[in-house]
């Protein structure tokens, strides 16, 4: 029997819930460290700033930008979280883990607050991509917000939700013009 997920990250601290067999819990400011509670397996988190980044895709012609930020274990290098803000400010794309329900839509949310439904659209080997239409609104609460959590559902029903600030995110925000 595969055990129920359910993660909650935050940059000031990290939990993992494995239902009834594992509960880890620490917090720090910068890296997060997960003991498990039988052996002495270890998982790190930690997110990266909120930086744009742009690659030229043509000689002479304009580079191509985004905003993004992720939340990574560090010895695996696999990405818990990816966010991707789009150069035209049109698209948040998300970059989620397996085993979601896909029948339901993924909720963005900020500071508690259902900012709008991400659709998946497509799953690599590295995990599930969804995406959700921005407006000019949704990136005035975001540069506003504390917090971004990002809410889905598991294939057993469970809840699962990942927390990050905000913090960092209106400047970069402005360095994408």
């Amino acid at each position: 029997m595969r055990p129920n997920l359910n993660f909650d990250v935050q940059d000031s601290g990290v939990s993992f819930f494995l239902e009834n067999r594992f509960r880890h819990s620490l917090t720090g400011p910068k890296m997060h460290s997960l003991k498990s509670s039988v052996g002495k397996q270890q998982a790190r988190f930690a997110p990266t700033a909120w930086e744009v980044r742009c690659l030229a895709v043509q000689a002479g012609k304009q580079a191509q930008c985004t905003l993004r930020r992720a939340i990574v274990e560090l010895r695996t290098r696999q990405t818990l979280l990816g966010i991707s803000l789009s150069g035209d400010r049109k698209r948040l794309e998300l970059l989620l883990p397996h085993g979601l329900d896909l029948r339901q839509p993924t909720e963005v949310l900020v500071d508690g607050k259902v900012l709008g439904k991400a659709s998946y659209i497509t799953s690599r080997s590295h995990g599930l991509f969804a995406r959700m239409p921005v407006q000019s609104a949704h990136l005035k609460r975001m540069a506003a917000g504390k917090q971004l959590a990002v809410r889905a559902r598991v294939l057993n029903g469970k809840p699962l939700v990942i927390r990050t600030r905000l913090e960092g995110f209106a400047s970069a925000l402005a360095k994408l013009r």
